[in-house]
């Protein structure tokens, strides 16, 4: 594990929220073509990811509460990361849905209480739905590790074409002492 310098000791106001973030990724994906058909309009969905110091990393408590993490609401970051990069309102998002992946010297119960607290719920409130409904995944993993982002409809729905997934790969993160927190949306079904 990286030394805690007294630098590091304390939080970072970055964009109004107060944690350890060493940095921001955003991805586009659109596709234009699947199996030699066009795809018109083509299907769009984007994803945010944010990597942050875990901040349960110094404390052991027998199960981790679900409480908020961090001062000021990543959700609600990310999300308008995600609308911004597809041009749209945070209600017009079709599909969404949250992941994490922990560093080695973390536990999945600490990406939990953050998806939970800190992602999920605000995600709900921006769109207008009465309880988050983002389905969420979480892995334990090292640099470079991938994660599959669920894709599911806002609103239930039976149609398979809302049901997907959104590869994200950091190439160095997390890093032992970090989760990577991402929020991935889409404004079509899947192709």
């Amino acid at each position: 594990m990286r030394p805690l310098g007294e630098a590091t000791k304390h939080f970072a106001d970055c964009e109004g929220i107060k944690m350890m973030i060493r940095k921001f990724v955003t991805i586009l994906e659109e596709c234009c073509m699947e199996s030699g058909q066009l795809v018109d309009p083509p299907t769009r969905r984007a994803a945010a990811a944010a990597v942050v110091m875990n901040p349960y990393m110094d404390e052991y408590e027998e199960e981790v509460a679900p409480r908020l993490a961090f001062e000021g609401d990543l959700g609600i970051l990310l999300t308008r990361k995600c609308t911004d990069i597809l041009g749209i309102g945070p209600g017009q998002a079709e599909c969404c849905g949250t992941a994490a992946l922990v560093g080695s010297q973390g536990e999945l119960e600490h990406a939990s209480s953050i998806l939970r607290s800190n992602v999920c719920k605000p995600v709900g409130e921006i769109a207008g739905d009465a309880k988050p409904a983002a389905p969420s995944t979480k892995k334990l993993g090292i640099p470079g590790s991938e994660i599959d982002v669920p894709l599911h409809r806002r609103n239930p729905s039976d149609v398979r074409a809302f049901f997907d997934s959104m590869l994200v790969r950091i190439p160095d993160a997390p890093r032992e002492d970090e989760i990577v927190v991402v929020l991935a949306m889409s404004i079509t079904n899947r192709p």
